[in-house]
């Protein structure tokens, strides 16, 4: 197994995150494309409506105008017939994971293995992962319980994300180290593999889109997986009790294309 980031890819990403609205100033939920720009604001910003929102975002700072004027924004509403296209091939290994809450979400930051996702001809490499309750993105108009994105980056910085969406059932043993380590003190940190985090089945959905939390930075490949994982009521309760409905609402699909396609899923291949 090799290492998931080089010293140079850490260092962009690093130099690449963004400051959240709380001190000690921690990096949003999710990194911008280095085609954005990235705010070194600490501005604060919330998912409450007495408090702004995410409508109030692009008033809140010239940076993030992007999140009222983009357009091709995220999340979106994922249509059940969408044509068929091109999609991932994910490798997957062991993932060292560690504590890495943003103030606005349950993540974890994820130093070795985990997963490389090839699409297009590029291969990107997880870089955290994070929980949105309820879910962001909906189908059909439906929305799930949560959603928890896989973030990966190219060696240009160049954002892709695994998205799966969540419904309440039976435990997750595969999801409850991530859940734990997630929700839990500064420094937790634990060992999973993605494989058994991700869905058995890989048809998915694909589209270009945008963060989902200020800067609302666009150019960002999104993967959706359709069947979704089950967390038990327990679990799905950790994260929302953690960040509350932390989620946007869907935005505008435009002139974009989304379509599914079969993604493929290979264990053990890091």
């Amino acid at each position: 197994m090799h290492r998931l980031l080089t010293v140079a890819s850490l260092s962009a990403a690093a130099a690449l995150a963004l400051a959240a609205c709380t001190a000690p100033p921690a990096p949003a939920s999710d990194l911008p494309a280095p085609t954005g720009t990235a705010s070194s604001s600490t501005t604060h910003w919330s998912y409450d409506d007495d408090d702004g929102g995410a409508a109030g975002w692009a008033a809140l700072s010239p940076e993030w105008s992007t999140c009222s004027t983009g357009t091709a924004q995220s999340p979106i509403d994922l249509p059940l017939d969408a044509p068929s296209g091109a999609g991932a091939t994910v490798l997957t290994g062991a993932a060292e994971i560690e504590e890495a809450d943003t103030g606005h979400a349950s993540q974890v930051t994820v130093d070795e293995g985990g997963s490389t996702v090839y699409f297009a001809g590029t291969s990107y490499d997880l870089l955290q992962i994070h929980a949105h309750t309820p879910a962001e993105h909906t189908v059909d108009g439906v929305a799930h319980a949560a959603e928890i994105h896989l973030v990966h980056t190219d060696s240009a910085g160049r954002l892709l994300v695994l998205a799966l969406l969540a419904d309440e059932g039976a435990p997750s043993d595969a999801w409850q180290p991530v859940i734990d380590t997630a929700t839990a003190e500064n420094g937790a940190d634990a060992v999973v593999d993605v494989a058994d985090l991700l869905p058995a089945a890989a048809s998915t959905w694909t589209y270009e889109g945008s963060l989902t939390t200020p800067p609302c930075t666009e150019g960002v490949r999104w993967v959706v997986f359709e069947q979704p994982v089950t967390l038990s009521p327990e679990q799905i309760e950790a994260l929302d009790s953690a960040h509350h409905h932390n989620s946007r609402g869907v935005q505008p699909l435009g002139d974009r294309e989304v379509v599914r396609a079969v993604s493929t899923v290979s264990p053990g291949m890091r």
